[in-house]
């Protein structure tokens, strides 16, 4: 239930369910949902409640799936351009 209701809102933050559920599985470091263990579906209910609640909750959970995050941007001391950069 509470995936359902956060989905509209991801939507429009630009995350679809393919991105939601790979993050997912990479922050717990499992290959298939079905990997997943009692504490990590707990953790996972306890931050889309808190997500579905309030905005601090929402950012959280953001921060973590979302498509734009820092870490996933090239770091700009290895970018190497090429002859159509210039």
């Amino acid at each position: 239930g509470v995936w359902t209701n956060l989905k509209p809102r991801l939507g429009a933050c630009g995350v679809l369910d393919e991105a939601f559920w790979g993050a997912v599985k990479r922050r717990f470091g499992v290959a298939s949902r079905a990997e997943m263990g009692e504490k990590e579906w707990s953790t996972l209910g306890a931050e889309l409640r808190a997500a579905e609640t309030n905005d601090e909750g929402f950012a959280a959970l953001l921060g973590w799936v979302s498509p734009m995050k820092v870490e996933e941007t090239p770091d700009e001391d290895d970018y190497q351009p090429d002859a159509d950069n210039f």
